[in-house]
């Protein structure tokens, strides 16, 4: 089956994908792959398709390779078992971005982008909450200015210093504290101050130095501005819950809401981190569409 069948939107996302999936293919058999791919999508898709169901069908394919006689074959990294996505190659930043921030899929939930399981689609849950548009940009955070990216890592800066300031001035804390907790919040394992001190530190600073060398990168590299949001909301969200674990050891009274209220500042660090930037982005769009136009007359 080709791909006539297929609404003009549906098509055209079908055949850019194929493109872009056979771009670091040997060059002798990339047309060969590439008309495998779009055959392949052509037969798995209806005719009620649209551009989200080709992404889902990227999604479940997973990366593109070839035998030795440059035919198509399905990488066992990547695929569902019992309904279950799963996705075991090196996670990379671009994809950690794009599971956790796609405004232009309507799932909320989405395979994982390392490991088994579904991430949460920021991006959708934005677009549900009515914060921003589906289109609201071109191409997610390609306009994006560098001032924004390290305005994003502030964040992180500012939960390292937090943390060290912590375990700095808190000199009433106990020998031991908490290292892990029971169903009902209360602790149950144990470590020396000195390592929660280090390892809740070691956690914070390297999630800041991480989110800074992303801004970095994009000054210097302007090419690596598209995978640096998804590094800079990884370092949000591990920072945060780095922070988080260090108010939760010294909790006098410990609950079982601080374990969820953790979990909900972290996926909070982490998508507010990627709406500024796209937020960002979208203003410089604008902004560019505007000065193209020109004055009215």
């Amino acid at each position: 089956m080709t791909l006539a069948h297929l609404p003009a939107s549906t098509r055209s996302a079908a055949e850019q994908w194929a493109t872009a999936a056979v771009r670091d293919v040997d060059p002798e058999i990339a047309p060969v792959l590439r008309e495998q791919l779009l055959a392949a999508i052509g037969e798995a898709l209806p005719a009620s398709a649209r551009t989200e169901d080709v992404q889902e069908f990227a999604d479940r394919f997973g990366p593109v390779q070839a035998d030795l006689a440059g035919e198509l074959v399905r990488s066992p990294l990547v695929g569902r078992l019992a309904g279950v996505p799963y996705d075991l190659r090196r996670p990379t930043a671009e994809r950690i971005q794009h599971a956790w921030w796609d405004p232009s899929r309507p799932e909320i939930l989405v395979p994982r982008a390392f490991g088994i399981g579904w991430d949460l689609n920021l991006g959708a849950l934005a677009v549900r909450l009515g914060i921003i548009e589906p289109d609201a940009e071109d191409v997610p955070f390609a306009s994006t200015p560098a001032s924004a990216h390290w305005i994003a890592a502030a964040l992180p800066a500012a939960l390292a210093v937090a943390v060290i300031a912590h375990y700095t001035a808190r000199e009433d804390l106990p020998a031991q504290l908490p290292r892990r907790w029971d169903r009902a919040g209360r602790p149950d394992r144990w470590m020396p101050r000195r390592d929660a001190a280090v390892l809740d530190t070691a956690v914070a600073v390297a999630s800041a130095a991480a989110s800074v060398a992303a801004a970095a990168a994009v000054t210097i590299m302007g090419s690596w501005r598209t995978a640096a949001p998804g590094v800079q909301a990884a370092a949000a969200l591990t920072g945060s819950l780095a922070a988080g674990l260090t108010i939760h050891r010294s909790l006098r009274r410990p609950t079982w809401i601080a374990g969820p209220v953790q979990a909900a500042a972290a996926l909070s660090a982490a998508g507010g981190t990627l709406y500024w930037l796209a937020r960002e982005g979208r203003r410089v769009e604008r902004s560019r569409d505007l000065d193209a136009k020109g004055p009215a007359t």
